[in-house]
């Protein structure tokens, strides 16, 4: 899933509609504040109820919360591809994060403490599945450049894939708050060519 495309998608439509109904609402105040009766030291009369006014009130902005609801949740729906590059399984722990690559022995981790941070390595042009799940309290998986964040949780998987189009290092971190260090909980998401990849998982294995 290009989880950026999705983003500039949706985020733009829903700057838009925030705005007209921010608008309208002051237009609606200060229509109200103009037209009220209430004059210093006179003391306010009672005013007339508007059901019909306030019912299709409510219904506009009911519709509207229900059509960004709707419109949110289908853009960031993704289909699992049947049959992805390759498999991750990454680990979020107290505090920092683990890296293990499916049919490999190969696992990448760290203390995230001091600048010592994990790198998530990954190839370009291929579809990547991620299964994200935690070993202790909840943490959340957030890389900035994809505008994308997911929740991890102890005793719970997710799963959801990603693809990466052009190399590049972006930071990552963890955005749920999760005890001491958690200001230090990031990680390092480096995407290569296909074939730079494979070298680097070929000596990887070596090592292991």
């Amino acid at each position: 899933m290009d989880h950026r495309s999705s983003f500039n998608h949706v985020f733009p439509l829903e700057v838009v509609i925030a705005c007209v109904v921010f608008g309208l609402v002051l237009v609606v105040l200060t229509a109200a504040v103009v037209r009220s009766r209430t004059r210093w030291g006179r003391r306010a009369k009672p005013t007339k109820s508007h059901p019909k006014t306030e019912g299709l009130y409510v219904a506009i902005v009911a519709g509207l919360a229900v059509f960004l609801v709707v419109f949110s949740i289908d853009n960031n729906r993704s289909s699992l591809a049947a049959h992805p590059a390759m498999k991750v399984q990454v680990t979020a722990f107290q505090w920092c994060w683990r890296f293990a690559y499916t049919g490999t022995p190969v696992t990448v981790t760290g203390q995230c403490q001091g600048g010592a941070v994990p790198t998530l390595e990954l190839p370009t042009g291929k579809t990547i599945e991620i299964d994200l799940t935690s070993s202790d309290v909840v943490h959340s998986m957030w890389v900035p450049y994809l505008r994308f964040k997911m929740q991890a949780f102890p005793d719970h998987v997710n799963v959801f894939d990603t693809r990466l189009d052009h190399p590049g290092s972006w930071p990552g971190r963890c955005a749920e708050f999760c005890g001491l260090y958690h200001s230090g909980m990031d990680f390092t998401l480096k995407a290569v060519p296909p074939a730079q990849f494979d070298s680097w998982l070929r000596s990887q294995e070596a090592s292991a």
